[in-house]
């Protein structure tokens, strides 16, 4: 088997061929080199700064906090993050997770939860669909930060996919449209018809048939332009 024998081989094919083959090529290597770096950094300091707020909370309440100290991570955790603060005294920590994470964000919200807290912590994504979930052990009970999901996940990555993919779509049958109509426009052009030589320029056929009979050639006589016979 050779390599064009899996080419096309009509004209058809050929033109789309050539523009297909550069426009997915173009669109691979934007998406699995330049987004997919582009979004692992962008993922990688959300979480970053995620962890880093929701340490900052942790430091400042400390492993066995008083009822002032409670009530100052609420207001500031609400005030200046957007983070809703609850403290059970009577809580059951859940433990680490030790599952695998299920996406790259998780993983890297792990790994910089570990870099940045001391108490014993638990991640919980899937719970509700609009709200991340860190429990944090201490001597008196749990406390549980929610943060919004947005603060890792972006929808941006499907958007680009789905505009992509369309984008696509559209370039592709526009260009199957406009050459179907092309080659039936040039299907449909009338083949030129040859003179028959009453006052035109003779047929090649009738040269050499008045050749072969013997007969003097007769003299050519051009005709004016819309009078000759087609």
């Amino acid at each position: 088997m050779q390599l064009r024998d899996y080419l096309p081989k009509t004209l058809f094919g050929r033109m789309l061929s050539i523009i297909l083959v550069p426009m997915i090529l173009v669109q691979v290597i934007t998406v699995f080199i330049f987004y997919e770096r582009h979004w692992d950094t962008v993922t990688r300091h959300m979480a970053s700064q995620l962890a880093a707020e929701i340490g900052l909370l942790a430091d400042r309440l400390g492993s066995n906090p008083n009822k002032a100290t409670i009530d100052l991570i609420q207001s500031t955790g609400w005030k200046y993050f957007s983070f809703p603060v609850q403290h059970n005294p009577d809580g059951v920590f859940p433990g680490r997770n030790d599952g695998q994470p299920e996406s790259y964000a998780e993983t890297m919200l792990r790994v910089e939860l570990d870099r940045r807290l001391t108490q014993d912590w638990h991640i919980d994504l899937s719970s509700d669909p609009n709200l991340i979930f860190v429990d944090l052990k201490l001597d008196n009970g749990m406390v549980r930060i929610y943060a919004s999901r947005k603060r890792i996940f972006s929808s941006t990555s499907w958007t680009f996919f789905g505009w992509t993919l369309g984008s696509s779509i559209l370039l592709l049958l526009w260009h199957c449209c406009s050459c179907a109509g092309r080659s039936s426009r040039s299907c449909a052009l009338p083949m030129p018809r040859a003179h028959s030589g009453w006052g035109g320029r003779p047929r090649i056929t009738d040269l050499k048939a008045h050749a072969r009979s013997g007969l003097p050639a007769a003299p050519f006589r051009p005709c004016a332009i819309g009078s000759c016979a087609s």
